[in-house]
Protein backbone atom coordinates (compact mmCIF):
# COMPACT_ATOMS: atom_id res chain seq x y z
CA UNK A 1 0.00 0.00 0.00
CA UNK A 2 1.43 3.45 -0.92
CA UNK A 3 2.73 5.53 1.99
CA UNK A 4 1.15 8.84 2.99
CA UNK A 5 4.25 10.62 1.65
CA UNK A 6 3.74 9.00 -1.73
CA UNK A 7 0.07 9.99 -1.73
CA UNK A 8 1.04 13.55 -0.85
CA UNK A 9 3.38 13.73 -3.83
CA UNK A 10 0.58 12.61 -6.16
CA UNK A 11 -0.86 16.10 -5.65
CA UNK A 12 1.90 17.32 -7.96
CA UNK A 13 0.72 14.90 -10.66
CA UNK A 14 -2.55 16.84 -10.86
CA UNK A 15 -0.84 19.90 -12.30
CA UNK A 16 -0.70 20.24 -16.07
CA UNK A 17 -0.74 22.87 -18.81
CA UNK A 18 -4.52 22.50 -18.89
CA UNK A 19 -4.95 22.63 -15.09
CA UNK A 20 -2.18 24.82 -13.57
CA UNK A 21 -4.26 26.04 -10.59
CA UNK A 22 -5.97 23.87 -7.95
CA UNK A 23 -8.02 24.42 -4.80
CA UNK A 24 -7.79 22.15 -1.79
CA UNK A 25 -11.37 21.02 -2.31
CA UNK A 26 -10.67 20.05 -5.92
CA UNK A 27 -7.53 18.20 -4.86
CA UNK A 28 -9.52 16.26 -2.22
CA UNK A 29 -12.13 15.31 -4.81
CA UNK A 30 -9.55 14.22 -7.37
CA UNK A 31 -7.51 12.16 -4.88
CA UNK A 32 -10.59 10.69 -3.14
CA UNK A 33 -9.43 11.89 0.26
CA UNK A 34 -10.89 14.17 2.95
CA UNK A 35 -10.52 17.93 2.73
CA UNK A 36 -8.55 17.82 6.00
CA UNK A 37 -6.09 15.36 4.46
CA UNK A 38 -5.79 17.49 1.32
CA UNK A 39 -5.06 20.56 3.49
CA UNK A 40 -2.30 18.61 5.24
CA UNK A 41 -0.78 17.54 1.93
CA UNK A 42 -0.92 21.07 0.53
CA UNK A 43 0.52 22.57 3.71
CA UNK A 44 3.49 20.23 3.64
CA UNK A 45 4.10 20.85 -0.06
CA UNK A 46 3.95 24.63 0.49
CA UNK A 47 6.45 24.31 3.34
CA UNK A 48 8.78 22.46 0.99
CA UNK A 49 8.39 25.14 -1.69
CA UNK A 50 6.74 22.74 -4.12
CA UNK A 51 3.41 24.62 -4.06
CA UNK A 52 2.57 28.29 -3.58
CA UNK A 53 -0.73 29.80 -2.40
CA UNK A 54 -2.23 32.51 -4.62
CA UNK A 55 -5.23 34.82 -4.33
CA UNK A 56 -8.54 33.09 -3.73
CA UNK A 57 -7.16 30.14 -1.80
CA UNK A 58 -5.80 28.37 -4.86
CA UNK A 59 -2.39 26.80 -5.29
CA UNK A 60 0.16 26.74 -8.11
CA UNK A 61 3.50 25.01 -8.49
CA UNK A 62 6.21 26.52 -6.31
CA UNK A 63 9.63 28.03 -6.91
CA UNK A 64 11.42 24.99 -5.48
CA UNK A 65 10.51 23.11 -8.67
CA UNK A 66 12.35 25.71 -10.75
CA UNK A 67 15.35 25.32 -8.47
CA UNK A 68 15.28 21.56 -8.85
CA UNK A 69 14.96 21.90 -12.62
CA UNK A 70 18.10 24.05 -12.72
CA UNK A 71 19.90 21.53 -10.52
CA UNK A 72 18.87 18.72 -12.87
CA UNK A 73 20.22 20.63 -15.84
CA UNK A 74 23.53 21.42 -14.14
CA UNK A 75 24.47 18.33 -12.17
CA UNK A 76 22.33 15.35 -13.22
CA UNK A 77 25.05 12.71 -13.81
CA UNK A 78 22.99 10.72 -16.32
CA UNK A 79 22.35 13.82 -18.40
CA UNK A 80 26.03 14.77 -18.13
CA UNK A 81 27.02 11.40 -19.57
CA UNK A 82 24.21 11.41 -22.11
CA UNK A 83 24.75 14.87 -23.63
CA UNK A 84 28.02 14.16 -25.47
CA UNK A 85 26.74 10.78 -26.65
CA UNK A 86 23.51 12.31 -27.93
CA UNK A 87 25.41 15.21 -29.50
CA UNK A 88 27.65 12.78 -31.34
CA UNK A 89 24.63 10.83 -32.61
CA UNK A 90 22.97 14.03 -33.85
CA UNK A 91 26.20 14.97 -35.65
CA UNK A 92 26.45 11.52 -37.25
CA UNK A 93 22.86 11.34 -38.46
CA UNK A 94 21.41 14.84 -38.63
CA UNK A 95 18.37 13.47 -36.81
CA UNK A 96 16.66 14.54 -33.60
CA UNK A 97 17.80 12.46 -30.62
CA UNK A 98 15.98 12.15 -27.30
CA UNK A 99 16.67 10.52 -23.95
CA UNK A 100 13.78 9.32 -21.79
CA UNK A 101 13.56 8.12 -18.20
CA UNK A 102 10.89 5.81 -16.83
CA UNK A 103 9.53 5.88 -13.28
CA UNK A 104 6.61 3.72 -12.25
CA UNK A 105 4.25 3.74 -15.20
CA UNK A 106 5.39 7.18 -16.35
CA UNK A 107 7.77 8.10 -19.14
CA UNK A 108 9.38 11.54 -19.53
CA UNK A 109 11.85 12.84 -22.10
CA UNK A 110 14.72 14.44 -20.19
CA UNK A 111 17.05 15.45 -23.05
CA UNK A 112 16.33 16.50 -26.63
CA UNK A 113 18.89 17.57 -29.21
CA UNK A 114 17.54 18.94 -32.47
CA UNK A 115 18.69 17.62 -35.83
CA UNK A 116 18.60 19.41 -39.17
CA UNK A 117 14.92 18.86 -39.98
CA UNK A 118 13.21 20.81 -37.18
CA UNK A 119 10.62 18.07 -36.82
CA UNK A 120 7.25 18.72 -35.16
CA UNK A 121 8.06 16.73 -32.01
CA UNK A 122 5.14 16.92 -29.56
CA UNK A 123 6.69 15.20 -26.56
CA UNK A 124 9.63 17.48 -25.89
CA UNK A 125 11.76 17.60 -22.75
CA UNK A 126 9.66 17.43 -19.60
CA UNK A 127 6.36 16.54 -21.23
CA UNK A 128 4.99 13.12 -20.15
CA UNK A 129 5.29 10.62 -23.00
CA UNK A 130 2.59 8.04 -23.84
CA UNK A 131 3.59 4.72 -22.30
CA UNK A 132 2.26 2.57 -25.14
CA UNK A 133 2.94 4.58 -28.29
CA UNK A 134 6.19 5.47 -30.00
CA UNK A 135 9.52 3.72 -30.33
CA UNK A 136 10.94 5.09 -27.07
CA UNK A 137 8.12 3.65 -24.99
CA UNK A 138 8.17 0.28 -26.75
CA UNK A 139 11.94 -0.01 -26.36
CA UNK A 140 11.51 0.33 -22.60
CA UNK A 141 8.54 -2.02 -22.28
CA UNK A 142 10.18 -4.75 -24.34
CA UNK A 143 13.15 -5.00 -22.00
CA UNK A 144 11.38 -4.84 -18.66
CA UNK A 145 11.16 -7.91 -16.48
CA UNK A 146 8.21 -10.14 -17.31
CA UNK A 147 6.59 -9.65 -13.91
CA UNK A 148 6.63 -5.88 -14.32
CA UNK A 149 5.23 -6.06 -17.85
CA UNK A 150 2.40 -8.27 -16.59
CA UNK A 151 1.59 -5.81 -13.82
CA UNK A 152 1.51 -2.96 -16.33
CA UNK A 153 -0.73 -4.97 -18.64
CA UNK A 154 -3.22 -5.69 -15.87
CA UNK A 155 -3.43 -1.99 -15.02
CA UNK A 156 -3.58 -0.68 -18.60
CA UNK A 157 -5.12 -3.42 -20.76
CA UNK A 158 -7.57 -1.06 -22.45
CA UNK A 159 -4.88 1.51 -23.32
CA UNK A 160 -2.64 -1.24 -24.68
CA UNK A 161 -5.41 -2.53 -26.94
CA UNK A 162 -6.17 0.97 -28.23
CA UNK A 163 -2.46 1.46 -28.99
CA UNK A 164 -2.52 -1.68 -31.14
CA UNK A 165 -0.14 -3.66 -28.95
CA UNK A 166 -2.50 -6.56 -28.34
CA UNK A 167 -5.97 -7.29 -27.00
CA UNK A 168 -4.72 -9.99 -24.61
CA UNK A 169 -1.73 -10.55 -22.35
CA UNK A 170 -0.23 -13.10 -24.74
CA UNK A 171 -0.67 -10.79 -27.75
CA UNK A 172 0.96 -7.92 -25.85
CA UNK A 173 3.87 -10.10 -24.72
CA UNK A 174 4.47 -11.37 -28.25
CA UNK A 175 4.37 -7.85 -29.69
CA UNK A 176 7.08 -6.76 -27.26
CA UNK A 177 9.23 -9.79 -28.04
CA UNK A 178 9.60 -8.57 -31.63
CA UNK A 179 11.44 -5.47 -30.39
CA UNK A 180 13.35 -7.40 -27.72
CA UNK A 181 14.69 -9.92 -30.24
CA UNK A 182 15.69 -7.13 -32.62
CA UNK A 183 17.34 -5.08 -29.89
CA UNK A 184 15.42 -1.90 -30.66
CA UNK A 185 11.91 -0.62 -31.34
CA UNK A 186 10.52 1.37 -34.23
CA UNK A 187 7.44 3.43 -34.93
CA UNK A 188 5.91 5.39 -37.78
CA UNK A 189 3.65 8.33 -37.14
CA UNK A 190 2.49 7.02 -33.76
CA UNK A 191 3.16 10.31 -31.96
CA UNK A 192 3.61 12.86 -34.75
CA UNK A 193 2.45 12.48 -38.34
CA UNK A 194 5.20 11.51 -40.76
CA UNK A 195 7.83 11.09 -38.04
CA UNK A 196 9.75 7.81 -37.81
CA UNK A 197 11.18 6.67 -34.50
CA UNK A 198 14.00 4.23 -33.71
CA UNK A 199 14.86 3.60 -30.05
CA UNK A 200 16.95 1.33 -27.84
CA UNK A 201 16.83 0.72 -24.08
CA UNK A 202 19.20 2.23 -21.53
CA UNK A 203 19.93 0.05 -18.50
CA UNK A 204 20.82 0.62 -14.89
CA UNK A 205 22.35 -2.75 -14.13
CA UNK A 206 19.69 -5.37 -14.95
CA UNK A 207 16.82 -2.85 -14.93
CA UNK A 208 15.60 -0.60 -17.72
CA UNK A 209 16.27 3.05 -16.88
CA UNK A 210 14.91 4.62 -20.05
CA UNK A 211 15.64 4.75 -23.76
CA UNK A 212 17.44 6.72 -26.42
CA UNK A 213 15.39 7.52 -29.49
CA UNK A 214 16.21 8.88 -32.91
CA UNK A 215 13.50 10.75 -34.86
CA UNK A 216 13.45 11.63 -38.54
CA UNK A 217 10.97 12.18 -41.35
CA UNK A 218 9.81 9.42 -43.68
CA UNK A 219 11.40 11.33 -46.55
CA UNK A 220 14.78 11.43 -44.84
CA UNK A 221 14.59 7.75 -43.98
CA UNK A 222 14.26 6.91 -47.69
CA UNK A 223 17.67 8.47 -48.23
CA UNK A 224 19.35 6.64 -45.36
CA UNK A 225 20.13 3.09 -44.30
CA UNK A 226 17.56 2.21 -41.63
CA UNK A 227 19.55 -0.76 -40.34
CA UNK A 228 22.65 1.41 -39.91
CA UNK A 229 20.65 4.07 -38.07
CA UNK A 230 19.25 1.42 -35.75
CA UNK A 231 22.74 0.08 -35.02
CA UNK A 232 23.92 3.60 -34.14
CA UNK A 233 21.03 4.04 -31.70
CA UNK A 234 21.68 0.64 -30.10
CA UNK A 235 25.38 1.46 -29.72
CA UNK A 236 24.63 4.88 -28.22
CA UNK A 237 22.24 3.33 -25.69
CA UNK A 238 24.83 0.69 -24.79
CA UNK A 239 27.48 3.36 -24.21
CA UNK A 240 25.12 5.31 -21.96
CA UNK A 241 24.27 2.14 -20.03
CA UNK A 242 27.97 1.62 -19.36
CA UNK A 243 28.26 5.24 -18.34
CA UNK A 244 25.36 4.89 -15.90
CA UNK A 245 27.15 1.93 -14.34
CA UNK A 246 30.18 4.17 -13.79
CA UNK A 247 28.07 6.46 -11.57
CA UNK A 248 27.79 3.64 -9.04
CA UNK A 249 31.50 2.87 -9.47
CA UNK A 250 33.23 6.28 -9.53
CA UNK A 251 36.65 4.86 -10.31
CA UNK A 252 35.35 3.62 -13.65
CA UNK A 253 36.03 6.06 -16.48
CA UNK A 254 32.99 7.75 -18.01
CA UNK A 255 32.31 6.42 -21.50
CA UNK A 256 33.00 8.97 -24.20
CA UNK A 257 31.43 8.94 -27.67
CA UNK A 258 33.25 6.81 -30.18
CA UNK A 259 34.40 8.38 -33.43
CA UNK A 260 32.51 7.25 -36.51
Amino acid sequence: MPSSSYKMLTVLDLYSAEMPVWTVEAIATQLHCSVATAYRYVGNLCAAGLLTRVTGGSYVLGARIVQLELLMREVDPIAAIGRPLIGALVAQTGCDVLLSNVYGDQLVNVLHERGSEMLPISFVRGRPHPMFRGAMAKAILAFMKRSRILRIYKSHADEIAVAGLGDSWIAFWRALQVSRKRGYAESLGELDQGVVGLAAPVFNGPDVLGSIGLALSEERLKLMNAAHLASLVVDCAAQLSRGVESIAHPKTAVIKPQSS
